[in-house]
């Protein structure tokens, strides 16, 4: 009874927590799901007072899934004002102001979060727990600080007054628990949740799946046989369906597993997303290893089974890979050209509904583009390796706009196109490029060439070149300064490669540079050379210091594959090791490589997401970066 009487006593606070924001408004404050809720933003007093392209989100917690709503906005006395229609059965939501990855309001990562709430106004009991699977399972997305402890706080909150909820939440009950409470301690209480979880004799299908995989990261050999034991008693098709895919998995003659896939797929015929994109991808495999061995008749057959989707991605692929061996490259070329048309279509009429719940309708439209642009690269390159330059330069127009012509290496072949093209048009391209920062070495040549044709001046040329430059940087350095963050980095202490404890707080004084990468990132790699020059030209500021976060490493030997990674190639990075991830974790990052500038006050004042192909323009953009953090307030 008392910890009933503590849960509910708490409400009241919980409550006043989502009404008393700084700038942002609910009405009503105690919202009942279904019913409509105005959002009011103070803009002018946020974080967001000078930035562009807002977009106010809401994720509601519905039946274990969050539905993603983009609310349009009006302006109302200076403030953004918004409403919704929340679903009849949703339990919490979210709110998240957001102009672009590196600018967004989220309540400085505490989360704007919503309590949906009965007929008299307190919170619904599985509220808090709703709560708690928005804030850890989809913070990485969210942005939100890494704190298992409080998602522990929530769920066990919710089961005081719902002991039944441990049941449907246990599987976000059991990360955090190993996040918040390290070593053997936190693994056996996991342990013990799991095999709590594991005996009750209702357990469905997927819970019992889903302790299997917890006890197989766990390295629990034992209790994996067992809980695999009871999951073929009671579900005799689940471990008969996972030993066929293993089968099909380890069968090296390509016409026997295409064979087997076919008889899994009438034995066990895919309801639902999951089980159609399993045989799928299991025939995508077999569509490109014989596209690999440009086995083409059964490249055909094969493609046949395979979804639009996949085989497009596959299509790409496989034409890449000719192109740059010069191998068969009218069928490389028909195959580009196919993934290319199927692309476009897909940006008008979609063939398939959204699927991606963080995701919202404009994201997913660039994310269609975005496929577009990568394919529309492949075909254009093998348009001009087969003699038609001029169609390969149509094709890469679209390909640099919409990457916004900020992608040094799309950029670079538009030009060249164009000078194999004979264009008239080609000075005028490069300039443009160099002025917005992208252009790569081999286009000032290209610059430098179209110049001295018309102009026939060398000390012009450098005179001009320089000026494009200085406007070049004057406006990144302008557009750097809007973009610019104002937010506490999180500490952190870690081992280097060397055995030496780092920590943020003992770099204190210094702009630092914080990259967190891993060794089977490819992006990650192909800007090492950038990252390589940039710690050269700081080498001799004591204002400056990098460090190299490797992160979601793969297999037992992390630190010799970090090692021998950065060794071998010949880098002098002070790698630090985030082997258990929780760094990376409490910058809210979501996708490497990523890169932070934290100012000399422990502030982190740039976030940077990928690498756009250029090394020039990452070292330019970086030393800004550097140079703005160093005289930030």
């Amino acid at each position: 009874m008392k910890k009933l009487l503590l849960f509910l006593a708490l409400f009241p606070a919980l409550l006043a927590a989502q009404t008393g924001w700084k700038n942002l408004k609910i009405t009503p404050a105690n919202p009942k799901p279904g019913e409509t809720i105005r959002i009011e933003y103070n803009w002018l007093e946020s974080p967001l007072k000078d930035a562009e392209g807002l977009q106010l989100l809401v994720f509601e917690y519905v039946d274990k899934t969050p539905e993603l709503k983009e609310i349009e906005f009006r302006n109302e006395n200076n403030r953004l004002v918004g409403t919704y229609v929340s679903n009849s059965k949703a339990l919490a939501a979210t709110i998240l102001l957001r102009a672009n990855e590196e600018l967004f309001d989220n309540n400085s990562r505490q989360g704007y979060f919503i309590l949906m709430c009965d007929a008299a106004g307190k919170p619904l009991p599985e509220a808090l727990a709703a709560q708690a699977v928005l804030f850890a399972d989809w913070g990485r997305f969210l942005e939100f600080e890494n704190r298992p402890e409080r998602t522990l706080e929530w769920l066990n909150q919710a089961f005081a007054g719902r002991p039944d909820l441990k049941k449907k939440y246990f599987s976000t009950l059991v990360s955090a628990t190993l996040r918040a409470k390290r070593g053997d301690d936190g693994k056996q209480e996991a342990l013990a949740i799991l095999e709590e979880m594991e005996n009750d004799p209702n357990i469905s299908e997927s819970d019992l799946v889903g302790i299997i995989n917890q006890y197989n990261r766990l390295k629990e050999n034992n209790k994996v046989a067992s809980a695999r034991e009871k999951l073929s008693k009671k579900y005799p098709d689940a471990v008969a369906k996972q030993e066929r895919m293993r089968a099909i998995s380890a069968e090296v003659d390509l016409a026997k597993r295409e064979v087997m896939i076919d008889t899994y797929k009438k034995d066990y015929p895919p309801q639902t997303d999951e089980e159609k994109n399993t045989i799928d991808q299991a025939y995508a495999q077999i569509l490109t290893r014989y596209g690999e061995q440009e086995n083409w008749p059964l490249f055909t057959m094969v493609a046949a089974k395979v979804s639009p989707a996949k085989r497009a991605s596959t299509y790409n692929n496989i034409a890449w890979g000719l192109a740059e061996l010069n191998k068969d490259l009218n069928r490389a070329s028909q195959l580009a050209a196919e993934a290319t048309a199927w692309a476009r279509r897909e940006i008008v009429a979609p063939s398939e509904p959204k699927r991606v719940v963080s995701m919202t309708e404009k994201d997913w439209l660039e994310q269609r583009k975005a496929t577009f642009a990568m394919y529309a690269d492949t075909y254009a390159f093998l348009l001009d390796k087969t003699g038609n330059p001029l169609k390969a330069a149509e094709y890469q127009a679209e390909v640099v706009k919409i990457n916004n012509y900020g992608n040094a290496e799309f950029n670079e072949r538009f030009t060249e196109y164009l000078e194999r093209a004979g264009s008239p048009d080609l000075r005028h391209q490069l300039e443009g490029f160099i002025l917005k920062g992208a252009a790569t070495a081999k286009m000032k040549e290209q610059f430098k060439k179209c110049y001295l044709a018309e102009d026939k001046s060398n000390t012009g040329h450098a005179v001009y070149l320089a000026g494009l430059e200085r406007v070049a940087q004057e406006n990144m350095k302008a557009a750097l300064t809007k973009k610019m963050l104002d937010e506490l980095a999180p500490g952190f202490t870690l081992k280097n490669l060397k055995g030496e404890t780092v920590s943020l707080d003992g770099l204190r004084g210094k702009v630092v540079v914080v990259d967190f990468w891993a060794t089977w990132c490819g992006p990650c790699k192909s800007s090492f050379p950038g990252m390589q020059q940039a710690v050269e030209k700081y080498q001799t500021d004591p204002q400056v210091a990098f460090v190299f976060v490797d992160t979601w490493e793969n297999g037992n030997e992390k630190e010799k594959n970090a090692g021998d990674f950065i060794k071998n190639n010949g880098y002098t990075f002070n790698v630090l090791m985030d082997n258990d991830n929780k760094v990376v974790s409490s910058f809210g990052v979501s996708g490497i490589p990523t890169k932070f500038v934290v100012d000399k006050e422990g502030k982190i004042r740039f976030k940077s997401v990928g690498y756009a192909g250029s090394t020039d323009a990452l070292v330019e953009e970086l030393s800004l970066m550097i140079d703005i953090a160093k005289g930030a307030p």
